[in-house]
């Protein structure tokens, strides 16, 4: 397994995570209390990952910005970021991965039913590997797309804060 900083914007407060690449991709637990480690600084991060024997890739933080997630959700009428609804949807794949019990339901049940949204979304961000040279995709979504998506994200959103214990700073560490 490899260990690596992520970063989230959520509430204007900017965290980190420890992204766990496996099998499954995960995110570190708090397993008494059932919740992702949440840390104010990418050293509160590496202090806690050193302390369980886990090390940091050297590699810089993808920053997630929920907030602009949740700003779309609640507009959804408002053009899509896809790329930035990708990163997310991955986000809380990984975050349902991480964790037990039914708070991860209602978005499990919307991620299983989207499959081919998911597929629009990634042909959106245009990667090398997937959109043809000088023809760049640009999706047409439906209102019924625009609906599933906005739900399937408000569910992730509601799902990642149920799950996330915040760290407090490096100083209150101790």
């Amino acid at each position: 397994m490899e260990y690596f900083p992520l970063q989230y914007r959520l509430h204007g407060e900017e965290r980190f995570l420890i992204w766990i690449s496996g099998e499954k991709d995960t995110l570190a637990m708090d397993s008494g209390r059932g919740s992702l480690q949440s840390f104010p600084s990418l050293i509160a991060l590496r202090q806690y990952a050193g302390a369980n024997g886990w090390p940091i890739e050297d590699e810089d933080a993808t920053p997630h910005d929920l907030d602009a997630i949740a700003s779309w959700v609640a507009s959804p009428e408002t053009p899509l970021d896809c790329e930035e609804a990708l990163l997310a949807w991955n986000l809380f794949c990984d975050v349902a991965n991480s964790v037990t019990g039914d708070r991860k339901s209602q978005f499990e049940t919307l991620d299983s039913q989207l499959g081919s949204l998911y597929e629009k979304l990634l042909l959106a961000d245009n990667l090398p590997a997937v959109a043809p040279e000088g023809k760049p995709f640009a999706p047409t979504l439906s209102q019924d797309e625009v609906r599933s998506i906005a739900a399937l994200l408000s569910a992730g959103l509601k799902l990642f804060v149920s799950c996330t214990l915040s760290v407090p700073h490096e100083s209150r560490m101790n």
